[in-house]
């Protein structure tokens, strides 16, 4: 079992290599297999079979053709694609209320080809098991393929893993080739809604101890004086059993 140090944010670039964005370090999240994991960190799976002979393994990870016109494009050059469902899981993430962003971006079903700029992908979102969004389309959101969008919304972590489970129930084009309606995410940021100890002293406790430090001799000198063995000699012939 690997080892689990507490963590209280999460930062995935699905789909892509590693990155920065907005200050913050994304993993990278580019394997084309059904299941990946970094232990102790965060994993994901994916099922479903692909209703194309067209579609392979290689689809899992999407790659932009046109780019995305914004600040932080990195995130949204490419997006891991599942037939079915897709599930991330965030481990050892500490206790408490967290804020979960999830970045999407149209990328396969654009205008840059025939079959595409008539395709629709429809799906649902769920977090710790609770639905947050119903037959969602990225493109109609967006209002246009190959734009950002970002949904956000609390979670809380308790004794379990963070749970994020996006679901193709069956809706959304059908008839158009090569038949990728699964869901599409481009990238996952989990952010603490609470005040984190990065286990540096406060002022407070910095002036503290060093009002302690400066009047410790006094307080030491005064106590010897009061025992009277401040000044005398004799102190030097006793003994203390």
């Amino acid at each position: 079992m690997a080892l689990c140090f507490a963590d209280h944010s999460l930062f995935i670039n699905c789909g892509g290599a590693r990155t920065v964005a907005e200050g913050n370090q994304y993993d990278e999240d580019n394997a084309k297999n059904r299941f990946y994991s970094i232990p102790g960190k965060w994993a994901y799976s994916c099922s479903g079979d692909f209703l194309s002979s067209v579609a392979n393994s290689s689809d899992y990870v999407k790659n932009t053709t046109c780019g995305v016109s914004i600040s932080e494009e990195s995130l949204y050059k490419t997006a891991r694609f599942c037939p079915v469902s897709l599930t991330y899981y965030g481990f050892c993430l500490e206790k408490g209320n967290y804020t979960v962003e999830l970045h999407f971006a149209e990328i396969i079903y654009t205008q840059d080809e025939d079959y595409s700029s008539l395709g629709t992908r429809i799906f649902d979102v769920y977090i710790q098991g609770e639905r947050k969004l119903k037959d969602f389309n990225i493109k109609e959101k967006a209002q246009s393929p190959n734009e950002a969008w970002i949904e956000k919304f609390p979670a809380i972590v308790d004794d379990h893993p963070l749970e994020i489970h996006f679901f193709w129930a069956g809706k959304g084009s059908l008839n158009n080739p090569p038949l990728l309606n699964g869901p599409l995410i481009s990238a996952i940021s989990v952010t603490p809604n609470y005040k984190v100890h990065d286990g540096k002293l406060s002022a407070a406790q910095i002036t503290g101890i060093t009002i302690g430090c400066a009047f410790a001799p006094l307080l030491l000198l005064a106590f010897i004086w009061k025992m009277g063995w401040l000044g005398n000699r004799e102190l030097r012939g006793e003994t203390i059993s």
